[in-house]
């Protein structure tokens, strides 16, 4: 049974000139289809409108990150976001722009964009095999013509897009699956306790690691990291700002051929006591342990607005 997503983290925003909604919009745009994103896996969204549009195609521009990405449109209302693969375990935004296009003006406008196209390419095999002088000037001069065509109706397509809203959807890469052979893990810190000032000497015990490993604790960066083996980093803790639960993170120099850098985590792996060694957390008076939880704690949920 697929899980279906509603978008989470949602922002509208309304252009003034749009004729096809009025006031503030309460529902979700869009809705997403996809399985959970997992280190080393390919992952794909089926994205879809939660509305029809009557004479009107909807347009999505997205971006991961901030970045543009492409996003796949194999048929009418619906588009897929693919990605290869995820490997460093972080929380990404993919923001969608949702616009509408007049369908009988787009259709006109992107017919004449295929002819456009279409002659272009013909001028530019009989450019490829002519060889009068006078022919060719005048091929190339109707070249140009064409061209400027094709980059005037581009933008006279994209100046057909109404912005009617702006969503964004939330979601983070969980670990890769145990036993990978490929990617770090971490199994424990030892020890897992440590002061606010810094300055506690750990190791970590896991697989998978390479020489020139970073260790963060809680995002503070942790100094003397020595990659004793594949299986063992030794580290000194920096100083913390706040005390309480921390997150352990191990990322692994960029290698060759991959995009990101690979990385480990451990949830709630290490606890920050105050500079009085006292421990700061409702938890305290639990016997909380930060390697195997505790009453109240809860994992951050991987993807956050999921209905079953």
């Amino acid at each position: 049974m697929k899980t279906l997503i509603v978008l989470s983290g949602l922002v509208l925003s309304l252009a003034a000139k749009t004729a096809f909604s009025a006031g503030i919009l309460s529902e979700p745009m869009l809705y997403v289809d996809g399985a959970q994103a997992v280190q080393g896996s390919e992952f794909n969204l089926f994205i879809r409108p939660t509305t029809d549009y009557v004479n009107s195609y909807v347009v999505l521009d997205a971006s991961l990150d901030g970045n543009a990405v492409t996003l796949e449109h194999p048929v009418k209302d619906m588009w897929v976001f693919h990605q290869a693969e995820f490997e460093m375990l972080k929380r990404h935004a993919l923001t969608f722009t949702i616009s509408l296009e007049n369908a009988g003006q787009a259709d006109q406008v992107t017919q004449a964009l295929c002819e456009a196209g279409s002659q272009i390419s013909n001028l530019q095999n009989q450019i490829a095999t002519t060889t009068d002088p006078n022919q060719l000037a005048q091929l190339n001069a109707l070249l140009v013509q064409k061209q400027a065509l094709q980059a005037q109706l581009t933008t006279d397509l994209t100046n057909l897009k109404n912005a009617i809203g702006i969503q964004t959807y939330s979601f983070a890469v969980a670990p890769a699956p145990t036993g990978s052979t490929v990617f770090p893990s971490i199994a424990s810190v030892a020890p897992n306790v440590g002061s606010l000032t810094g300055g506690t000497a750990i190791t970590i015990t896991g697989t998978n690691f390479v020489a020139g490993a970073a260790v963060s604790i809680g995002g503070v960066a942790a100094t003397n990291v020595v990659v004793a083996s594949a299986t063992s980093i030794t580290a000194t803790t920096a100083a913390f700002t706040t005390p309480g639960v921390q997150d352990v993170v191990v990322t692994l120099p960029l290698a060759t051929g991959d995009v990101e850098q690979k990385q480990a985590l451990l949830p709630a792996g290490f606890f920050v006591t105050s500079t009085r060694g006292e421990v700061h957390s409702p938890l305290a008076s639990k016997h909380f342990s930060p390697l195997h939880g505790g009453p109240g704690f809860e994992h951050d949920h991987m993807c956050a607005g999921s209905r079953e």
